[in-house]
């Protein structure tokens, strides 16, 4: 489960995790040797809470790849 937010206009990012909330992560195991029955359960510390904060630097509004135009593209065209 999570939640996310921009901020700083769209130049930083937070975001707030939390993972296995019910503890279901368990491992059941059963065992029978002769007059002997185990039956056992383990539960993990596998509940975590993450908080996680990043920050863009430079220029946000730089072209991706596939928007620009490459200088092959330019020559073609004047041909």
């Amino acid at each position: 489960l999570g939640l996310q937010k921009n901020l700083m206009k769209d130049k930083a990012t937070l975001r707030l995790a939390f993972t296995d909330i019910l503890r279901t992560n368990k491992i059941i195991t059963d065992t029978q040797l002769d007059n002997l029955l185990l039956h056992t359960t383990y539960v993990g510390e596998t509940r975590q809470l993450r908080l996680n904060f990043s920050y863009r630097f430079g220029n946000t509004k730089v072209k991706s790849k596939e928007s620009r135009e490459s200088g092959l593209q330019n020559e073609s065209q004047r041909l």
